[in-house]
């Protein structure tokens, strides 16, 4: 959580309003960067077209495919590597695939998804889109229930779990006081447990070092919010940070003392309950290579489960009591 945010309506030195024109005015040229890189690839897949595995074979021809694409980047006075990657990344997204709002660099990292499928299916996650259902479905339960479209109060918890050998160093650690060698979860969830935002982090990060970027993203998306409870491992400083510079009031619930085995507490039974259904065969460890990955596979796993709650509502016969969870503030 960066030092300098003194008030809860400032992003750095700027209001908020302020920040969301900087953005919008930064989207612009970032937008004709994309273009423009992508149009150099495709000019540079009429000159070179991407061939099979194995290389180019010793012929005649004048020029090797990196002779003409050397010869390509100096007439029209760009390095060649911008040329080399342009026309790989534009190998790797057709026309129609590409996403406008989308930076050229995002695409860049996506095009090293191996399979085709989950390569188009990850530029959902970079353009936002999983986001916005994941907040539409959980307005949509929120309006079932009878509640507003947007929680007041959240609660924040996190899970680690073991992370298989496809997920490299720079991305994990070792969690001490769970005994676990892998990545960590954070969640954060409304009320009736629809997540509001999930966060993948190494597992050796402490929960209130995480928790500082978690709640100081939470309150960029979703200023509306003014309380977040959470258990003893977020208490400390963490508290008196976040009321200070994120006008959010932190509240902690400590274990009672001298209670053995496992013990419910309050306000945070939502969030355990949360965690617990989405940890799905898929879910068990952590197999992806890349974080932003690992995030976008447990918000679709928090999607599903939100459409499947929506899907049995709408088919309950109606005059049916609404169940224990509906009628549970």
């Amino acid at each position: 959580m960066p030092e300098e945010i003194e008030i809860a309506d400032k992003v750095g030195s700027v209001s908020q309003s302020r920040y969301a024109q900087i953005v919008a005015e930064l989207r612009k040229p970032v937008e004709t960067d994309s273009s423009i890189q992508f149009t150099i690839g495709d000019y540079a897949l009429k000159v070179e077209p991407m061939r099979e595995s194995g290389g180019q074979e010793r012929n005649d021809e004048l020029f090797t495919v990196k002779d003409s694409l050397f010869r390509l980047a100096e007439d029209i006075g760009v390095s060649y590597s911008v040329v080399k990657n342009a026309r790989w990344t534009a190998s790797r997204w057709p026309k129609d695939r590409r996403v406008s709002r989308v930076s050229f660099t995002v695409h860049k990292i996506l095009a090293g998804i191996g399979e085709e499928e989950e390569r188009f299916a990850a530029r959902w996650a970079a353009a936002g889109v999983v986001g916005q259902i994941r907040d539409q479905l959980r307005k949509r339960i929120r309006h079932e229930m009878g509640r507003a479209p947007g929680a007041v109060t959240t609660v924040i918890d996190s899970q680690s779990l073991k992370a298989a050998e496809t997920v490299g160093k720079d991305s994990r650690g070792y969690d001490g006081a769970k005994k676990t060698n892998g990545r960590k979860r954070h969640l954060i969830v409304d009320t009736k447990g629809p997540p509001l935002f999930i966060m993948v982090t190494p597992a050796d990060m402490t929960d209130r070092d995480a928790a500082k970027e978690v709640l100081f993203r939470l309150r960029l998306m979703h200023p509306e919010i003014t309380i977040a409870r959470a258990d003893s491992s977020y208490a400390g400083q963490l508290v008196t940070r976040t009321k200070k510079h994120l006008g959010l009031t932190l509240k902690t619930v400590s274990r009672p003392k001298n209670t053995p085995g496992f013990v419910i507490l309050p306000r945070r039974r939502v969030v355990e309950r949360s965690l617990a259904i989405m940890h799905a065969r898929r879910h068990t460890h952590d197999y992806e290579r890349l974080i932003q990955h690992s995030e976008s596979l447990i918000t679709w796993a928090a999607i599903t489960l939100m459409t499947t709650r929506i899907t049995r509502r709408s088919s309950r016969r109606s005059g049916q009591p609404a169940s224990r969870e509906a009628q549970r503030d």
